[in-house]
Order: C-alpha cells, then sequence, then structure tokens
C-alpha cells in the first residue's frame, strides 16, 4: 500500500469538496427532522 496515492488523494479531495457543499443541506435536512420529531412528541405526549 503506497504512502501517496494521487487517485485516493483526488477522490479525498473531491469527497471534502462534496461534504462542504453538502454539509449546509445535510444541517437543514437534520434540523427539519429533529424539529417534525420533537413536534410530533410533544403532539403524542400531550392527552
Amino acid at each position: 500500500m503506497p504512502v501517496f496515492n494521487p487517485i485516493e488523494m483526488i477522490a479525498e479531495a473531491m469527497m471534502s469538496s462534496i461534504s462542504m457543499i453538502a454539509t449546509p443541506v445535510e444541517y437543514l435536512l437534520y434540523s427539519g427532522k429533529i424539529t417534525e420529531i420533537f413536534m410530533m412528541s410533544v403532539f403524542y405526549i400531550q392527552p
């Protein structure tokens, strides 16, 4: 297993750039899911 693997480096750079773009979208999706779960739990807890 070589220490310097250009394909791995390129793949890592692509993944990091994709994650930089996808992080805000993921954050919005997760915050929406958390809000949805919170609202559902509140509605279920209320008699």
